[in-house]
């Protein structure tokens, strides 16, 4: 784990003692390349009066829009519970650089700003919000991202500035590129929780991306969104490759395929691959469906089942060795104690 120096951007202004030096597990250093996230008592002063920098407006898209781009996104500023090993966490705010005018400095506002307001994280709405942001051609990195973290009590902040993202080499955390007179989707930003609270660019299926532009074109009625590219947040350690999303109904090219069962007593959901961020489905949910690498992997799975007395959901764990080419059909039952889901998988006929 990288030692954490606890650099404190302006834009974060620290109260009190520093609660702990370094976030610590394993986990978190898999699949967010040892970054150091320091755990300090403050708020990011990115929480300014105004929630989104550069929204659009339809005077700005009149004036603006054929030499300047529409980036479409959406963020879940809600509390997630159980976010462990917190016993919450919220996300604060996110902001991103222009390239190639990347500022040094942690200190330096971002190009793009996108934050919860004023808005507690107890009354903030369990949804996606919707964001379009009227921007200037280019490449937009990642500038830096501020989590609230609480365990009982005590109320802290997971700051990652850009000397933190810096450790994660030349790509500093992920970009998206836009040009002039485009409107460009680019994903849903959120937590993922599953090895401790990180951020994570999840995004809307191809499939059901029009609905999705349905919102937003209700949010932004003078928006054409007749011609919207779809051109994910790029990264290696905050959000999933397309390729290996869930919802898919064949293996990818060189890859297997795991479906979970859906039946009148029970739904098979993967939940993560070898420990790997959680697969959303979507903006929030999970999917029965996942692509995955040959070799053996250890794969985690939700079963929802539909009983008697109820509906109640168990975990499960599923070892497997996978093929290219090849789609599993994955079960589950409620075991014996009623406490897990046994799981089991076949290839498919």
């Amino acid at each position: 784990m990288l030692a954490c120096s606890v650099v404190v951007p302006a834009w974060c202004q620290q109260v009190g003692s520093t609660l702990t030096a370094v976030i610590r597990g394993a986990r978190l250093i898999a699949f967010a390349a040892c970054l150091g996230l320091c755990l300090v008592t403050s708020a990011c002063a990115w929480r300014a009066s105004v929630a989104v920098g550069d929204e659009a407006t339809a005077s700005a898209y009149a004036r603006r829009h054929a030499t300047s781009a529409v980036v479409l996104l959406a963020a879940y500023w809600g509390r997630t519970a159980g976010c462990k090993p917190y016993t919450d966490a919220t996300l604060v705010s996110l902001g991103f650089d222009r390239s190639p005018d990347l500022p040094d400095s942690d200190d330096a506002a971002p190009a793009l700003l996108l934050n919860a307001g004023e808005t507690s994280a107890l009354f903030a709405p369990r949804a996606f919000l919707n964001y379009a942001l009227l921007v200037e051609p280019g490449e937009y990195e990642l500038a830096g991202f501020d989590i609230r973290v609480g365990n009982g009590n005590e109320v802290g902040h997971l700051v990652a500035g850009r000397s933190t993202l810096a450790q994660l080499g030349p790509d500093r955390g992920g970009s998206f590129t836009v040009s002039a007179g485009e409107t460009v989707y680019v994903g849903n930003f959120s937590l993922a929780c599953a090895n401790g609270p990180i951020l994570w660019r999840q995004y809307t299926p191809r499939d059901q991306l029009p609905k999705h532009l349905a919102e937003f074109k209700s949010q932004y009625p003078f928006l054409n969104l007749d011609d919207v590219q779809f051109r994910l947040f790029r990264t290696k350690d905050f959000g999933s490759d397309e390729n290996l999303a869930t919802g898919l109904s064949k293996p990818p090219p060189g890859m297997g395929l795991l479906a979970g069962e859906r039946s009148d007593s029970v739904s098979v959901f993967i939940i993560s691959i070898d420990d790997d961020p959680v697969l959303w489905d979507g903006k929030d949910r999970l999917g029965n469906t996942a692509a995955i690498a040959p070799g053996k992997h250890k794969v985690l799975i939700a079963c929802a089942f539909t009983t008697s007395s109820g509906k109640l959901s168990r975990g499960g764990e599923l070892p497997i060795e996978v093929e290219p080419g090849k789609t599993y059909d994955v079960s589950g039952e409620l075991s014996a104690d009623g406490k897990k889901c046994d799981v089991r998988a076949k290839e498919h006929a």
